[in-house]
């Protein structure tokens, strides 16, 4: 038997194919129809490790803090890029519920990309795949998802897969 993940209108054409040929000669091998869907996850599941965020904490201190606070709350310093706006703006906390919300729905793969390209802002695109994976593993903790037992990715492929949900 010959198992065979069929998807869409591609999938029925091919099923019905398939069947035809086994009609017309039983000696063509079987073919069972198995589910496959990639797997989503979200950002409740455990998708980084406690170390994860632990390193990630570093790199946002070294990094990050003097733009968007030491914990992400953003800051009121008047040199701070994010000075007049409010310690809730997307652009400038990264934490509570306006953060969580414009990410919502989202994969982490969309965050990655906005972190990995865009900063930091006074230099932004030299951030490692590296760095930016437990960057964001620092920033799911501060947002309250709880960590895993399995590292936090950082290919695009693994990470388009995982849904960031408030």
């Amino acid at each position: 038997m010959v198992k065979s993940c069929l998807l869409g209108a591609v999938g029925i054409v091919i099923l019905v194919g398939a069947r035809t040929l086994v009609a017309q000669n039983p000696a063509t091998p079987t073919f069972e129809v198995v589910a496959c869907q990639a797997a989503i996850r979200t950002t409740w599941d455990g998708v980084y490790t406690d170390a994860q965020a632990q390193r990630g904490e570093a790199i946002f201190n070294d990094t990050c803090a003097k733009c968007h606070g030491r914990e992400g709350s953003g800051t009121s310093d008047a040199t701070d890029p994010c000075h007049d706006m409010t310690p809730t703006t997307p652009s400038c906390a990264l934490r509570g519920d306006r953060f969580m919300a414009n990410w919502s729905s989202m994969t982490l793969q969309n965050l990655f990309d906005r972190v990995r390209w865009s900063m930091p802002q006074d230099k932004p695109q030299t951030l490692t795949r590296v760095d930016t994976t437990l960057l964001m593993a620092y920033l799911l903790r501060i947002n309250g998802f709880p960590a895993g037992s399995i590292e936090l990715p950082s290919e695009t492929s693994q990470l388009s897969r995982l849904k960031y949900v408030p």
